[in-house]
Formats: structure tokens, sequence, C-alpha cells
């Protein structure tokens, strides 16, 4: 096999590791989407049922007409009084329709038990937004005269009775995009605790809705693996040029040739090669050998070793008084022949 061809198929294996390496290199994704789901904040609503007295006689506490707060009322200088409704939705775009109702009502019950129910004021609109307020005016002092009667003219033993404020409201549209609907009911009270004196008891609620959303996520991966085939790419390819170039580039003479090839050859039969001289020997015959492993194969025939004489570029056996050898180059026979006599030109 010669040099030229050993190069040439180091050349085409690291030319396949090479074309492996970049397959692999290619094929490894350096990123993938993850898919998962999160929930998150669609929008936040809050509402409140909320009342104020109004004054409605002089004194020298407040001037008429004006909303106060107290914990409690006189209906002395406060017969009426105002109550509220409101509803707020937060939230990105935000585009609602809103019904709603605010009820002032009034009741008498028996054993917990509801025998009259009379609504005194109501008010109920439709809008659209983000959301409401809706008011009404009641005449507190009214109303307690309305259950007075009642409560007379009933009678009842355990008997019960108050003022209520109901507020409900029923919304639809939608919120960032996506549709939404709901309701909601609050419920405050208008107490008597003594004779002439009323409370207003409200009513705050909040909420939060939440959705559940898609999302992707890149996540990058396999970086030390394609790190990994790069180098193989990028040194399988240094080899494979180097090879080619040295392959192609190669054009020794046949003298070259045999010399590198007879090293190769001796290589492999070292261990049946010693180094050594020859004098003063006159063989019985001479056998030339066409190879050097001719010489060494039978030299291990006949239970010998080859022997290497540097100095005249021959390797040579001698058996039972034959000597057999192989010269190094040259093809002339009479200047391949070795001279053995330490003094002359003849074997």
């Amino acid at each position: 096999m010669s040099i030229k061809k050993n190069w040439i198929i180091i050349f085409v294996v690291f030319l396949l590791l090479g074309l492996f390496s970049y397959h692999q290199y290619s094929a490894i994704p350096t990123k993938y989407v993850r898919t998962g789901a999160r929930t998150v904040n669609l929008y936040t609503w809050n509402g409140d049922l909320w009342g104020e007295g109004i004054v409605t006689e002089d004194n020298p506490l407040w001037p008429k007409g004006e909303r106060v707060s107290l914990p409690i009322y006189p209906m002395s200088i406060s017969k009426e009084a105002e109550v509220g409704f409101s509803f707020n939705v937060s939230g990105n775009r935000v585009n609602l329709t809103f019904s709603r109702e605010l009820r002032v009502l009034y009741y008498i019950s028996y054993d917990k038990k509801r025998i009259v129910t009379e609504t005194y004021s109501l008010s109920k609109n439709v809008s659209s937004g983000r959301g409401f307020e809706e008011r009404l005016i009641v005449n507190i002092s009214d109303i307690s005269q309305r259950i007075k009667d009642l409560s007379s003219y009933l009678r009842l033993p355990r008997q019960e009775s108050g003022i209520e404020v109901v507020g409900v409201v029923t919304y639809s549209g939608t919120v960032d995009g996506k549709n939404v609907a709901g309701n909601q009911t609050f419920k405050g009270s208008i107490e008597l605790p003594f004779e002439g004196f009323y409370t207003i008891l409200g009513d705050s609620q909040n909420r939060t809705i939440t959705t559940t959303e898609t999302h992707k996520t890149e996540v990058y991966t396999h970086s030390r693996k394609r790190v990994f085939y790069l180098l193989g790419l990028v040194l399988s390819g240094a080899v494979a040029l180097t090879a080619l170039g040295v392959g192609l580039g190669f054009r020794p003479d046949e003298g070259t040739l045999n010399r590198l090839e007879l090293e190769a050859e001796a290589s492999k039969f070292s261990k049946w090669i010693s180094r050594g001289k020859l004098e003063d020997f006159t063989p019985v015959a001479k056998v030339r050998m066409s190879s050097l492993s001719d010489l060494v194969n039978a030299a291990i025939d006949m239970n010998a070793r080859a022997i290497h004489d540097e100095e005249k570029g021959v390797y040579f056996v001698v058996h039972e008084g034959v000597f057999y050898y192989f010269k190094v180059g040259g093809e002339d026979r009479k200047k391949d022949e070795p001279s053995l006599q330490k003094d002359s030109g003849k074997p």
C-alpha cells in the first residue's frame, strides 16, 4: 500500500467524521418553545352600599341641606337620608354594561318570618363604562311612621320590623378583549334603635377575577452537545484538509517510494531482524531473495534471525553455509551482490 494511498484513506475517514459532526451539530436544536398555563388577574371589582343623613331642620351644628356622616342621627334635625350604591371595575380595556337597581324597603316579621314587605323607594338604571353610582333620598320619619301604623294594626307578638337597603347589579361585556359577565347583591340597613333616632349600616365588597392564560417560553438547550460536535467538525475538517494537501502534493520518485516501503516493511519485521556485519566468510552458495519479507520468512523457517548490515545496505541470513540475502536498492545483479570478504571484492 503506497504512502499516497494512506493519506487518501486518512482524508476520506476524517471527511466522513466531519460530515457526521456537521449533521449532528445541525440536527440538535438550540432552543425549543415550552408551552404552559398560568393564572393571571383579569379584573377587580369593588362595590359599596352607603348612607348619609340630610340636615332638614335648623340647628346650631350644621347648615340646613348638608349631608353628614354620624354614628346615629336624630330625626328631629335629620328626617331624611341619602343612600347610595356604587360599583367599579378596574382592569385593562374595560367595556361593560351595567344593569342595576337600588331599593329601600321596610318589613314586619313574626318569629323571623316576614309578614309584610313593602318597597318604599326604587331606582333602576342601565349604563356602560367602568362603573356607576346610584343615589336615593329616603324620608326616614315617614318610613318609621308607616312601620308604627302597621305594627299597631297587626299587633303581632314577638314581632320584628326594619328597613333594608338592597343594591343589585348585573354586568356583561369585555375586559382586555375577553368576554365577562357577573352579578352581585349588596345589603345594608337603616336601624331604629331608639324612638326618634336611626343609624345607617352599609355594605362593602370586592373581588378579583382571574383567568388562565397560555404562554410560550423559549428554552435554550443542548449547548454542550453543540460545542462538542462543532469542535469535532473543526478538527475533522482540519485533519481531512491536511491529509488531502499532503496526499495531492506527495510526488516521490521510485527510489524514494521503494525506500519508504522498505522502511515500513523493516519496521514490521523488526523483532526478527538484528543489526550486524558479516566479515571473512565464503559461502557455499548465495541466494538472492526477492523481498525483505521473503528473507525474513525464510529465516523464520530456518529458525534463524535476519541480519541487517547498514553499511552495505544488505539484509542476510547464513544457514548451513548458504548465504541468503536481500540488497537494498539497485536492480543490477552485479552491483547488488555484497562483498563478504574483508579485503576481497569476491564473496
